[in-house]
Order: structure tokens, then sequence, then C-alpha cells
């Protein structure tokens, strides 16, 4: 039996050929677009209410007005002046439902004014299908809060 030898791999080339696959699905994974999650989406939720928060503390301390407005084109929503830019991910629906006469041209603001008030309003963040994320703005008190639905 001498130079007869079965065909097929050595456990050298198939340790090679794992590690390749391995470290091909490291660069890879991350690229891939995963959909956002229901924990996402109420993370989301509560970046943007504290950043309503905000807007409202800046107001009151710096004796300014500010605003929380939803730029639908560029899909993020904006503190005013300058302070903010915060991107909806790509598969959330958003909607920020406000007082006609509070829009910023074309789109929907909520202004905090430096008594604390607000102009009220809704932000809506909702994924296909049943889960949804609901921010109130009071306009007496300007304070954001989640809604249940």
């Amino acid at each position: 039996m001498t130079g007869d030898r079965t065909a097929g791999f050595t456990l050298i080339e198939a340790i090679i050929v794992l590690g390749l696959m391995a470290l091909g699905m490291a660069l890879l994974g991350p690229m891939v677009r995963r959909g956002t999650s229901p924990r996402d989406l109420e993370a989301f939720g509560t970046r943007v209410a504290i950043e309503a928060r905000r807007a409202r503390t800046e107001s009151m301390r710096l004796n300014v007005e500010t605003a929380l407005v939803f730029d639908a084109p560029g899909r993020a929503f904006l503190v005013r002046p300058g302070q903010g830019r915060l991107p909806v991910p790509h598969d959330v629906t958003a909607t920020l439902v406000t007082s006609r006469s509070m829009d910023d041209g074309e789109r929907p603001t909520i202004r905090f004014l430096p008594d604390g008030r607000s102009s009220g309003g809704e932000v809506r963040l909702s994924l296909p299908g049943a889960t949804a994320v609901r921010i109130a703005v009071d306009w007496l008190t300007g304070w954001p809060r989640r809604v249940t639905p």
C-alpha cells in the first residue's frame, strides 16, 4: 500500500477554508441591511423625546424660541437653531402632527417658547405591521411624553 492516498482535503486545508469564510462573514456581516426591530423603534422614540426635551430646556435657558422640525425629504428630525439632526431609520414611517399655523414653511414644526409652553403636537413612529410609538408634546407645559396606544 505504498503511494495509495485517497482523494480529499487535508485538515489544514479545511481549517484555512473555514477561516477565510469566517473572515468574509465578519467583514460583510455589518454591510447586510437588517430591518429595525421593535426594540430599536422604542429606542429611537426615546431619542426623539429626549431631543424635544432638550429643545424645550434650551429655549427656557437661553430665553429664545427653539423648534423640533421634521424634514420629510431628508428623513430626519432637526432641532433648531442648529442643535442637532436625528436621522429616521430607513424602514420607519415618521410623521409630526402639528397645528398648520405652526409649520415652518412646508415642514411640520413644534415650537418651544422661552416661558416653557409650546405649539404642541405629536410625533408618530411606526414599523410595517402593528408596532408604533407616539410622543405627545403638551402645548401648555411644552413637556414631551410617551403615549401608550
